[in-house]
């Protein structure tokens, strides 16, 4: 069985999914015809330390339309669990148990709370008071081994055709290269995982620290303004999400050694099931937002209403 679970603090329902392993035609993963979802397994996940979770969570099978079905036309099968929140340090166990595939178990702790903080909010409501970038503090569980910033401004952009307002939400890159301003022709680039710089396990926190570029979050403020004859700011939210050793381990194996210039034979591969193959792994997430002004208007030439 191939299995595979990304527990989440972001949502109060948990999802598995389960399927098998196959030999395509020509040892051409692109030519295999169908995935098989395996769906007559039992699936549990348990908390096995009583002071954090000691409960039992039953999955439920249900039917996931594709969102994509230029390669497979049927829909997955999966396994959910609701209301289940998973608890910040507690340690849980799942175990799929199928009469026709067998049985997989694996083993997690979730990362405990960390913190994220704006070192200069004030930056993000007036862009362009100083030459300063934005600065992120975080601070880190010890039971972790990566983390990734995100930061998102919230806001709306009114219609005049319906004469109503729409909410949107953009992402904001840690450095823009403006490749053409008068053809909007801009290069983005957004926070990766990134393995921790603190020791771990040595205190209940370690400080880290990232940086948004300020001309980056310019650029992605005088483009939205741009797009519209009125906008309106909202909020400014930043997440940082912590991953658990399986999460990175796993995300390391699959991206960080591969060379553009040559083919790999002996492709690395990582689990942490046993009785299969796939990932049990997990996530916390934790946030902060600063309300924003609802109109933040560029230098000219800009013009804001």
């Amino acid at each position: 069985m191939v299995v595979y679970s990304v527990l989440t603090t972001e949502s109060d329902t948990q999802y598995v999914r389960i399927y098998t392993s196959y030999n395509p035609p020509g040892e051409d993963p692109t030519k295999n015809p169908d995935e098989i979802s395996v769906t007559d397994a039992v699936v549990k996940v348990t908390g096995t330390n009583p002071f954090f979770d000691a409960r039992t969570y039953d999955f439920q099978s249900f039917d996931l339309k594709r969102a994509d079905q230029g390669r497979y036309k049927d829909s997955i099968g999966a396994y959910y669990s609701f209301p289940f929140r998973p608890v910040r340090g507690a340690t849980y166990r799942l175990s799929a148990v199928s009469p026709t595939y067998g049985t997989a178990t694996a083993d997690l702790t979730l990362p405990t709370r960390g913190t994220v903080q704006f070192v200069n909010p004030f930056k993000l409501g007036n862009p362009w008071r100083d030459s300063l970038d934005i600065q992120v503090l975080i601070k880190l569980s010890n039971l972790v081994d990566a983390f990734l910033v995100r930061l998102y401004i919230e806001y709306d952009l009114f219609n005049p055709q319906t004469r109503l307002w729409k909410p949107y939400r953009t992402e904001i890159p840690f450095k823009v290269i403006v490749i053409s301003k008068a053809l909007a022709t801009y290069d983005y680039f957004f926070p990766e995982l990134t393995l921790r710089q603190t020791p771990k396990n040595t205190s209940p926190t370690s400080v880290e620290g990232f940086t948004f570029q300020g001309t980056a979050y310019q650029t992605v403020i005088e483009r939205i303004v741009e797009q519209a004859d009125q906008s309106r700011f909202r909020r400014a939210v930043c997440y940082l999400i912590q991953a658990d050793e399986q999460l990175y381990r796993y995300y390391a194996e699959a991206n960080q050694f591969n060379d553009k210039n040559s083919i790999r034979l002996d492709q690395p591969n990582y689990t942490n099931i046993q009785g299969g193959i796939g990932l049990f792994a997990s996530m916390g997430i934790d946030s902060v937002e600063y309300p924003l002004p609802e109109t933040i208007c560029p230098p000219p030439p800009a013009i804001c209403h």
